[in-house]
C-alpha cells in the first residue's frame, strides 16, 4: 500500500510540473559566430530561436532574456527583437549586420512584451560593442510565460567579437 500511495504522489507531482510549464521552444542548434577586428559601435544581429523548432501560433510574454556573457572588455550592450522573416528571406536570420534585409518587421522585446511564435517568426539578439575590447556569450536563455503557466529555453547562441578602433 504505501508503494501505491508513494507511486500516486510521484504520478501527480509529474503531471503538476508538466500542467503548469509549457513547451513552446525546442532546443535549438548549437552556433557558434567568430568576428576579428569590428569597427567599435558595429551592431551585429544574431538569430537564437528557429522558426522551425518552436510550435506554431503560440503566444508568449517575455519575462526576461539574458545573455550568458563570458567576456566583455568592449563594454558590449545587447537587446533582443522579434524579427517577422520576410517573404524574400532566404532562410532564418543567423548573424547579420543589418536585421532589415532577413526580417520585414522588426521590433525591440523588453521585459512584458509578447512573441508569437511561427514559421515566419524569430528572436534574434543584437551585440553593439562600445570601445575596443573582446565579448564572448555562451548563450542566451529566455524566461517566459503563457497564461498561468512559466517556462524557460535556452539557446545555445555562441558569440565572441573582437571590436577595434575604425581605422581613419
Amino acid at each position: 500500500m504505501p508503494v501505491a500511495v508513494l507511486g500516486l504522489v510521484v504520478s501527480l507531482a509529474m503531471i503538476g510540473w508538466l500542467w503548469r510549464h509549457p513547451g513552446v521552444f525546442e532546443p535549438s542548434p548549437e552556433l557558434a559566430w567568430g568576428y576579428g577586428h569590428q569597427p567599435v559601435d558595429r551592431v551585429l544581429y544574431f538569430g537564437l530561436s528557429a522558426p522551425a523548432n518552436t510550435r506554431d501560433g503560440e503566444q508568449v510574454t517575455v519575462n526576461q532574456l539574458a545573455p550568458r556573457v563570458t567576456t566583455n572588455t568592449s563594454g558590449a550592450t545587447f537587446s533582443f527583437f522579434a524579427c517577422t522573416l520576410a517573404p524574400t528571406a532566404t532562410g532564418p536570420v543567423a548573424a547579420v549586420r543589418d536585421v532589415n534585409v532577413p526580417c520585414a518587421e522588426v521590433r525591440r522585446l523588453d521585459p512584458g512584451a509578447t512573441f508569437e511564435t511561427g514559421p515566419d517568426r524569430q528572436l534574434v539578439m543584437s551585440v553593439q560593442p562600445t570601445r575596443p575590447g573582446r565579448v564572448e556569450l555562451s548563450g542566451v536563455s529566455l524566461d517566459y510565460g503563457q497564461g498561468w503557466q512559466r517556462g524557460s529555453a535556452w539557446f545555445g547562441t555562441r558569440v565572441a567579437i573582437e571590436s577595434v578602433r575604425p581605422r581613419r
